[in-house]
C-alpha cells in the first residue's frame, strides 16, 4: 500500500522539481536583465555628455537615428535624476577657416615694437556644443625663426561686439562660426606667423 502510494507521488513531485526549476531560470535572466539595464543606465547617465558628444561624430547616415533614439533615453533619465549638460574639449571640432595676419612695418617710437591685425574666422564642425579654444600666435622672423609667441583666451579673441551670452563666452553653439580682427603689438623684426589652437585651463568651466 505505501509503495503505491509513493508512486503516485512520484509524478507530482517531479513537477514540481521542474517549476522549481523553471522559476529559478526565470529569476536567474530577469535579475541579469535588471543588473544591464542598470549599468546601462548608469552608464548613460554619468557619461551622457561624452555619448551626446560621440554620437556628434558619427557619420551623418546613422548620427541623426541615433541622436534620436539616445535622446529619448536621455529625457527619460533626465526626469528622475538631475543632469547637468556640459560641453566637452575637442580640438578635432574645430576647422580654421581663415587666418591672416596683417604686419605694419611702422614701429612704435617708445617700445620699438610694430604693430598687426589678426584676422581669424574658425568654425565648430560638430552638431553639438564644444568649449572654446585659446588661440596661439607664433611669430617669426624674415628667416622663419620664432621670435615670440601670444597667447589668446577666448575672451581676448572673441569678438567684442558679438553679443555673447555667459554661456557662448565659455562654449560654442553647435556649428557656430566666429570671425574676429584683433590688433597686436609685434616684435619689430615679426616678418611671418602660425596659428594653432590650444586648450589652457582658463578655457575650462567652472
Amino acid at each position: 500500500m505505501s509503495n503505491r502510494s509513493a508512486q503516485k507521488k512520484t509524478p507530482e513531485l517531479t513537477q514540481s522539481s521542474h517549476v522549481v526549476k523553471a522559476s529559478s531560470r526565470w529569476l536567474k535572466i530577469s535579475t541579469a536583465l535588471l543588473l544591464v539595464f542598470l549599468v546601462f543606465a548608469q552608464i548613460s547617465y554619468l557619461g551622457r555628455n561624452t555619448i551626446h558628444h560621440i554620437i556628434a561624430k558619427a557619420p551623418p547616415s546613422i548620427q541623426e537615428p541615433a541622436r534620436l533614439a539616445f535622446s529619448t533615453i536621455d529625457r527619460a533619465i533626465c526626469q528622475l535624476l538631475p543632469c547637468h549638460d556640459e560641453a566637452l574639449r575637442d580640438f578635432s571640432a574645430w576647422s580654421i577657416e581663415f587666418a591672416h595676419l596683417e604686419i605694419d612695418a611702422s614701429k612704435d617710437k617708445e617700445t620699438s615694437s610694430v604693430t598687426g591685425l589678426l584676422k581669424l574666422q574658425i568654425r565648430n564642425q560638430l552638431n553639438n556644443p564644444v568649449i572654446w579654444p585659446s588661440v596661439i600666435l607664433s611669430i617669426t622672423d624674415i628667416n622663419d625663426a620664432l621670435i615670440g609667441e601670444i597667447l589668446l583666451e577666448p575672451q581676448d579673441w572673441l569678438p567684442k561686439d558679438a553679443n555673447l551670452s555667459a554661456l557662448e563666452e565659455v562654449r560654442a553653439s553647435p556649428l557656430q562660426e566666429v570671425a574676429s580682427n584683433l590688433p597686436l603689438s609685434l616684435p619689430e623684426s615679426a616678418a611671418g606667423y602660425r596659428v594653432r589652437l590650444s586648450y589652457s585651463p582658463k578655457t575650462l568651466p567652472h
